[in-house]
């Protein structure tokens, strides 16, 4: 199970995951709808948050919330809050992952992280489909 979220650039996160870890997110994104929470495993690349290289372990939770979608990362906690139209596009793009093995198009969302607003983008690894083209 596979599931990291990293820096592309000051304005861009990915989200990468396998199969599993695509129906993990599935499932998260299900249950924050129904505002039932879950703590996801996530690998989290430490220039998401600070200057410095590496990564660490970490929780991913996913939480419904009316206010303005965000990115929140405190200690080993990444906090994903989204309204509900978010999650139900989350939702559509995951499910599509796990039926085609592709996540298309990439982007999932638009948060804010600190003072920026940041895209974060999911790709679906190790399917054996090639990777569409933009």
């Amino acid at each position: 199970m596979m599931i990291n979220l990293s820096k592309i650039d000051r304005y861009s996160l990915r989200l990468e995951v396998d199969k599993e870890g695509c129906g993990l997110m599935l499932q998260a994104y299900q249950d924050a709808l129904q505002h039932q929470p879950k703590h996801l495993p996530v690998t989290l690349d430490k220039r998401v948050f600070t200057r410095s290289l590496g990564s660490t372990e970490a929780e991913l939770v996913v939480v419904q919330s009316e206010e303005a979608d965000k990115l929140v990362i405190e200690d080993s906690l990444v906090m994903l809050y989204l309204d509900a139209e978010c999650i139900v596009y989350g939702i559509e793009r995951f499910t599509e992952g796990l039926s085609d093995n592709v996540i298309f198009p990439s982007e999932l969302c638009d948060v804010s992280l600190k003072e920026a607003s940041v895209t974060i983008y999911c790709l679906l690894l190790n399917t054996g489909m090639p990777l569409p083209l933009a």
